[in-house]
């Protein structure tokens, strides 16, 4: 295999801020040698919904010691089988570096979605130890159902256990940073597969998701002033 250059993207609003409330998603996608694979869910909507996010609160977080961090990581995916040193390369790397230079201890949250778009979607509590953080959601999520904002008669998280799939977020789990693993429990059918394009993404869900990770952003950074 011939060497590939990575680039990770990382977008602080504020660089001088003491803490940082991360959100990360990757956005590079998987090979196919039978067809161009698109990655609407996997990972294009999430990156959609995190620049859309950044535009909302713009204004929001100057008077904070708590600042937005958003990271687009490149090469999550496998080139082949999916193994520990096939995989996540952007995440590991940047892990690493943000290790020795202390950076990680500045990390209040992260939050790593994924798998968004398809209309199945549904969110447990796949990490214990940021269970606190993800009844927030929970609740968050309720309130809005009760003010009329939200547009499903469903909710997409429950307060569940779930189990967790490796993905951008484990580099930094094992180096003790308190993460949020926002990635549905039902697969996508569209998984993987060249169906996997902007025609079959449901927005209803996605406009759903959005609002309430924006409630989490602001309650978490901006909420308080």
């Amino acid at each position: 295999m011939s060497n590939v250059t990575f680039h990770n993207i990382v977008a602080r609003q504020n660089p001088r801020a003491k803490r940082y409330l991360m959100f990360g998603c990757h956005y590079d996608s998987k090979y196919f040698k039978d067809f161009d694979f698109m990655a609407a869910t996997d990972s294009a909507v999430p990156c959609a919904l995190m620049l859309n996010m950044a535009t909302i609160l713009s204004n929001q977080f100057h008077r904070s010691e708590i600042s937005l961090m958003l990271v687009f990581f490149d090469g999550e995916e496998a080139f082949g089988e999916w193994s520990q040193e096939d995989s996540l390369y952007g995440s590991r790397h940047l892990a690493e570096l943000w290790e020795k230079h202390g950076f990680l201890d500045k990390i209040d949250l992260f939050v790593l979605p994924d798998l968004i778009g398809a209309k199945d979607v549904v969110f447990k509590k796949n990490i214990l130890d940021t269970s606190g953080w993800f009844h927030r959601l929970v609740q968050l999520e309720q309130k809005l159902f009760q003010a009329g904002i939200l547009r499903l008669q469903r909710p997409l998280f429950k307060f569940e256990p779930g189990v967790d799939v490796a993905d951008d977020h484990l580099p930094f789990t094992r180096l003790n940073v308190p993460v949020i693993h926002l990635i549905s429990n039902r697969y996508p059918a569209v998984w993987h597969q060249a169906e996997d394009v902007e025609k079959n993404v449901d927005y209803n869900t996605t406009e759903q998701i959005h609002v309430d990770e924006l409630a989490k952003a602001w309650r978490s950074v901006g909420g308080h002033h």
